[in-house]
C-alpha cells in the first residue's frame, strides 16, 4: 500500500478556507440560537411512598396526602425565593418584587402523580 502523505495534506490546505467558513459558520448559528431561546429548566422525580412500618399505628397518612404535604413544603415563599436566588430563574425577565417572585414561581411549578389514584396535584396548595 502506498500512502502519500503529501498529497493528503496538499488536498487538506486547499480545503481548509472552505472547511473554516462551515466551521466559523455552524458555531455562529449554534451560539445564535443557544442565547436567543429563553432558558426553560425542567426536572422530574420519582418518589416511593410508603405508609409507616410501626406495628400499632392509629395515624394513618394516604400517599396522596403525604404527596401534598411535600408539595407544601417546596412550595413556601422562603423555599422559592431561595430557588429562584440560586438558580438565578428571572436574569433579564421584568419580575422584581419577591411577591411577583413567588408568583411566577408557583404559576410556572407542577406536580404530576402517575401511579395511584393517577389524580393532577395543582401547583397552589389549597
Amino acid at each position: 500500500m502506498n500512502l502519500d502523505l503529501r498529497f493528503y495534506l496538499s488536498l487538506v490546505l486547499k480545503r481548509l478556507p472552505i472547511m473554516l467558513i462551515l466551521l466559523v459558520s455552524g458555531t455562529a448559528v449554534g451560539l445564535g440560537v443557544a442565547y436567543t431561546l429563553p432558558p426553560r429548566y425542567e426536572a422530574d422525580a420519582q418518589l416511593l411512598v410508603q405508609g409507616a412500618q410501626i406495628e400499632g399505628s392509629t395515624v394513618t397518612v394516604q400517599a396522596t396526602e403525604r404527596l401534598q404535604i411535600l408539595q407544601q413544603q417546596l412550595l413556601t415563599r422562603a423555599t422559592l425565593l431561595d430557588m429562584a436566588r440560586q438558580f438565578d430563574v428571572f436574569r433579564g425577565e421584568d419580575v422584581n418584587t419577591p411577591d411577583e417572585i413567588v408568583s411566577e414561581m408557583r404559576n410556572r411549578t407542577g406536580f404530576n402523580i402517575r401511579g395511584g389514584n393517577r389524580g393532577r396535584i395543582p401547583a397552589r396548595p389549597s
